[in-house]
């Protein structure tokens, strides 16, 4: 399968308590906004032909649910919803399904449901699921009995396995385009920083060390870029890396801009 081309970036842009999706061309230039105007919107995540968008939306009294939004970002279908907080949708690779996380409470666990809409199911306990776009493999977080640790499910066999542990927290895994490879963020070694793993190998590159905490990274979908949220005491914003760790360059200048989403076109 070809890596499909990079289109603009969704993120999320946050005052007080609102939240809007944004989208921004990679290279820079003025964001507009995209999908509902009502309610607290977060989370974007485009199906892999990038023409429908998941997003978590939110509206008072009721808690987060997730949501789909045409390529146009005009019509929005809720898929769910109730007093708990789903986040963190990601699309299996035939665009047939949907992971989430729910968390009620101090519990979280990633659930499954048709994007045509139906029942959701419960699959394993964790949270910010992304699915791998090659094979049916989840990655996700889960709270260790220290930190957080980085686990893979697979549905089907029902196999769990973790692949990053240890004293610190990591959180916020990412596929790689071909599947080989989890970005993540890590305070392994003093602050949030971006890593990759490679499976395959089982080794661990560090990828940034500025100031501020690195989150949220996001892999361009050819692949030879990872945008992210580079967190400061009085603002984020979405920021671009080299998969080798060269050419940072800032794309968004927030006050608080997060979430950052890579539109695919096949």
């Amino acid at each position: 399968m070809a890596a499909a081309r990079n289109g603009p970036i969704a993120f999320v842009r946050s005052t007080g308590r609102v939240a809007r999706v944004l989208i921004v061309d990679p290279s820079g230039g003025r964001p507009r906004p995209f999908g509902p105007r009502e309610g607290t919107v977060g989370d974007p995540a485009w199906s892999p032909d990038g023409s429908r968008l998941a997003v978590a939306w939110r509206r008072w009294p009721d808690g987060f649910g997730i949501s789909i939004v045409d390529g146009r970002g005009r019509e929005l279908r809720a898929l769910t919803g109730g007093r708990w907080i789903d986040a963190s949708p990601t699309w299996s690779p035939d665009a047939s399904t949907l992971a989430f996380s729910r968390v009620r409470g101090e519990r979280a666990l990633v659930y499954v449901i048709p994007a045509r809409g139906g029942r959701p199911r419960p699959l394993v306990a964790g949270r910010a699921p992304d699915w791998s776009p090659r094979d049916d493999v989840l990655a996700f977080e889960r709270a260790a009995p220290v930190a957080s640790d980085l686990f893979t499910y697979r549905p089907v066999e029902g196999e769990l396995e973790v692949v990053v542990s240890g004293p610190a927290d990591d959180r916020d895994p990412d596929w790689s385009p071909d599947g080989t490879r989890l970005a993540f963020a890590s305070d392994r070694d003093g602050d949030f920083d971006l890593y990759v793993l490679d499976l395959g190998a089982g080794r661990i590159r560090r990828l940034t060390d500025d100031p501020g905490d690195e989150r949220w990274p996001e892999w361009s979908p050819d692949g030879r870029m990872i945008a992210f949220v580079r967190v400061l005491p009085e603002s984020s914003s979405i920021w671009l890396v080299g998969t080798d760790g060269s050419g940072e360059r800032r794309v968004t200048t927030g006050p608080w801009d997060s979430a950052p989403a890579w539109r695919p076109i096949p």
